[in-house]
């Protein structure tokens, strides 16, 4: 199913390949040490401007990192700020990637790593919640990709319907997306308006012939 994907999103999948044929390896974003483990989505790529969203993390509170990849975001929240954090992941890979970064930046305390199918195993609420989910609406066999692959939009759609009930009363959502495909943000904001959020674009960038936005909703 991987050709069906736009040109950008398959050279993505290419270097990811590529990247996973060498083994783990380490980027410094800032003060944090990252290891990117095999077919783990990469915390900073010349094809995805995804992770610019954590340009906008500021929380004193606790924060709930969905789709944590590598664990980066959970770890940003905890350098700006906040108290808590509690990161999630669906693919197991990813957990046992996040937990070894979190352990190798000495944050072991103040974030938790663990398994979940977006909110399914989560109890408490969050001052914010960072939602870095796939965005690409096509099916894709080769669950090593899940990370770039919606199929109906559906992990969007479980999403909005439940993350009302782990925000606090004054709680906001930081979800990045892009215009890979047609009417890609018109399908994010009516989703996010049929579940009454209402949402504000807080930051834009264009690269490569398409539009990254960052998305403030509450």
């Amino acid at each position: 199913m991987t050709s069906q994907f736009p040109p950008l999103a398959q050279r993505f999948m290419q270097k990811i390949r590529e990247d996973a044929e060498k083994g783990t390896y380490r980027l410094n974003i800032g003060e944090i040490r990252i290891d990117v483990f095999p077919y783990i989505f990469p915390p900073e790529s010349d094809l995805s401007k995804s992770s610019r969203i954590s340009q906008e993390i500021n929380c004193r509170g606790e924060v709930l990192d969905v789709g944590t990849g590598t664990g980066i975001l959970a770890m940003i929240s905890i350098l700006r700020g906040a108290n808590h954090a509690d990161a999630v992941d669906i693919l197991p890979e990813a957990v046992e990637c996040a937990r070894h970064n979190v352990r190798l930046n000495g944050l072991q305390d103040r974030i938790r790593v663990f398994q979940s199918d977006l909110f399914c195993n989560v109890e408490g609420s969050y001052d914010l919640i960072v939602a870095n989910l796939p965005i690409l609406d096509y099916p894709e066999e080769d669950i090593r990709f899940h990370s770039l692959s919606d199929p109906g939009f559906q992990y969007h759609k479980r999403f909005f319907a439940c993350a009302r009930d782990y925000l606090k009363n004054k709680g906001k959502i930081l979800m990045p997306h892009a215009n890979l495909q047609t009417n890609g943000f018109k399908k994010l904001e009516s989703l996010a308006e049929l579940n009454e959020f209402k949402s504000k674009i807080c930051n834009k960038q264009k690269f490569n012939g398409y539009t990254w936005r960052n998305y403030s909703l509450k």
